[in-house]
């Protein structure tokens, strides 16, 4: 058997989409009431806001993911 090449291969999925990244931490109530974010939850921001946002956890440990629907589809396929 012999090794085929991506070139070779037929491409039955091809994903479009935009790069994202996901940044996740554990913060205090307070921290989610003050910067008017949801519990639990996902909020898109401006390059702006989040860099204030990084501002404010520089002591916390973050996680960082790649993201985006394309991307996780693409991943789960």
């Amino acid at each position: 058997m012999t090794e085929q090449t991506t070139q070779s291969r037929p491409i039955d999925v091809f994903g479009v989409g935009n790069a994202m990244v996901d940044i996740l931490t554990f913060v205090e109530d307070d921290f989610i009431q003050e910067h008017t974010l949801n519990r639990g939850g996902m909020t898109l921001v401006d390059a702006e806001k989040q860099g204030g946002l990084l501002q404010n956890l520089e002591h916390h440990a973050l996680e960082l993911n790649s993201g985006g629907s394309a991307a996780n589809t693409m991943i789960a396929l």
